[in-house]
């Protein structure tokens, strides 16, 4: 009884802790490393603890003269109650990550360096892939291109290399049946033009990376086409029971000239899967009324909200001021699904790129570039103590902390 009270109290604290704790006995450090309580100490530790929000920002923007600057951090925002995070005297915290030099990266602290455009190319930058049990997913797009897999809060790095760059989109996330964390890598095999004008893009690839072999090995790519398009993942969202999703597009295999690329008769957004349990890519359509191409839409995501999925952004009309909607998936059958629309608001304050949804809260930034957390509920406003944002640069995303490795070892 005794040894099962010590698990319980274990299980439920913070995996810096947990890492000072492994030097105490034997007997803790096996059951840290046991992957019963691995799995037991993520879900019980997050479920009373505060929520991480992973925020990439620029702190130095790169000039003609000057290299830039990036920080990524961890907001943590209180979980016992979201109303508590509205008023002036609850206290977010923010905590820098630093990232070791072994990651083939120019750090200082937790300042990352990117070149100046002198020497390099605008493109050269750090990105937030996605995040799956306390493990972050970074692309790096640096002198040579590689992905970070990282668990900040046990101090765990892994670089990998020798990834594809021909225009590849990576997702990240966990896979059931190998019980083990993955990349997919979804790459254009290129395009050729005939008769110096008419445009044929060749289908795509993609392979499948998993931590505990250290391998890459091609998937089946059969569903991200039709017999006249093609589909194509652009930015990944999130990971969801064993579904990867992206936000992405349907185009024409053929067109009559490469400027008609951009036409929406040739070219529409929808939402891309991939389903772990059987291996195939899958496609969605957006919720009709969402996107109007003559509008315009303006900082998309897709998301988790109260455990459904959720898709939201700001429409731009004109000059007026910009809705901020939200729209919840319901009734996927695995490959099929609708749409209902849960909030449509006009913000009383400037804000700009969504990043990520937390409770009833979206964390954006606003004009000044200070991140703050805007209640669609109650239209209220909360600054956070990060300033300085530009636009471009910003990303946020729902993590939490755990002590799973990213080693290879399946839990």
């Amino acid at each position: 009884m005794a040894e099962e009270v010590v698990v319980q109290i274990l299980s439920r604290l913070p995996p810096k802790s947990l890492m000072r704790f492994k030097c105490v006995r034997k007997s803790w450090c096996a059951l840290v490393n046991n992957p019963g309580f691995i799995f037991q100490q993520l879900h019980l530790y997050n479920k009373f603890s505060s929520t991480p929000i992973l925020i990439k920002r620029t702190v130095i923007s790169r000039t003609e003269s000057t290299s830039e600057e990036v920080v990524f951090s961890f907001l943590n925002l209180h979980n016992d109650d979201y109303n508590c995070h509205l008023e002036a005297n609850c206290h977010s915290i923010v905590e820098d990550i630093n990232f070791p030099a072994s990651m083939g990266l120019k750090t200082r602290g937790q300042f990352i360096e990117l070149p100046m455009p002198s020497s390099s190319s605008f493109d050269e930058d750090v990105y937030v892939i996605g995040h799956c049990d306390g493990i972050i997913c970074l692309l790096v797009i640096y002198i040579s291109t590689s992905v970070i897999i990282c668990n900040p809060a046990i101090k765990e790095y892994r670089l990998v290399k020798d990834v594809d760059v021909i225009s590849f989109h990576v997702g990240f996330g966990y896979h059931p049946k190998s019980k083990d964390y993955i990349l997919i890598n979804v790459m254009s095999t290129g395009e050729k033009v005939y008769d110096n004008e008419r445009l044929v893009i060749h289908p795509p690839r993609a392979k499948l990376y998993t931590l505990g072999t250290g391998s890459w090995r091609e998937i089946n790519t059969n569903y991200l086409e039709t017999e006249t398009t093609h589909f194509w993942p652009s930015l990944f969202q999130f990971y969801f029971k064993g579904i990867f999703y992206w936000l992405g597009n349907e185009q024409r295999k053929e067109l009559i000239s490469e400027f008609d690329r951009d036409d929406e008769d040739n070219n529409r957004l929808v939402i891309l899967f991939y389903d772990a349990g059987d291996e195939l890519f899958h496609s969605l359509l957006l919720p009709d009324g969402f996107y109007d191409p003559s509008e315009g839409l303006y900082g998309m995501r897709l998301a988790l909200l109260n455990e459904s999925i959720a898709l939201y952004g700001f429409h731009c009309i004109g000059n007026c001021p910009s809705p901020f909607e939200i729209w919840i998936m319901v009734d996927f059958d695995g490959t099929n699904c609708s749409w209902t629309k849960q909030l449509a608001v006009v913000p009383t304050v400037e804000l700009y790129m969504p990043g990520a949804l937390w409770k009833n809260n979206v964390i954006l930034i606003n004009r000044e570039g200070r991140v703050v957390s805007y209640n669609f509920d109650k239209e209220k406003l909360k600054y956070n103590p990060i300033h300085g944002v530009l636009r471009a640069s910003f990303q946020a995303t729902i993590c939490v902390h755990s002590i799973v490795s990213v080693k290879g070892q399946p839990t």
